[in-house]
C-alpha cells in the first residue's frame, strides 16, 4: 500500500475534524464541537467552514463578541 505524506493528508483529516464538530453540536454540544473545529483549522488553515462553523459554535455558547470578532478577523484577513 502507498504511504501517503502527511501534507496530503491534512485536508481530509481537517473535513473529518469539521464534520465530528458538526456532529457535536448536532447534540448539542458546541463547546466540544469548538474542540473539533480548532482540530480541522489546526491541520487546513483555509477550511472556512470550520472557521464559520467555529464561530457558529461560539455563538451557541453565548460567546457573541468572540464570534463577532473572529468573524471581523476572518474579513480582514481576505481584504489584505
Amino acid at each position: 500500500m502507498p504511504t501517503i505524506s502527511a501534507s496530503r493528508q491534512a485536508p481530509h483529516q481537517a473535513t473529518l475534524q469539521n464534520n465530528r464538530g458538526l456532529s457535536l453540536m448536532q447534540r448539542g454540544q458546541p463547546a466540544n464541537a469548538m474542540q473539533a473545529f480548532d482540530a480541522a483549522i489546526s491541520l487546513d488553515p483555509t477550511l472556512t467552514t470550520a472557521t464559520n462553523n467555529r464561530r457558529m459554535a461560539l455563538a451557541m455558547t453565548g460567546q457573541y463578541d468572540a464570534a463577532l470578532a473572529a468573524r471581523c478577523r476572518t474579513q480582514s484577513s481576505r481584504n489584505a
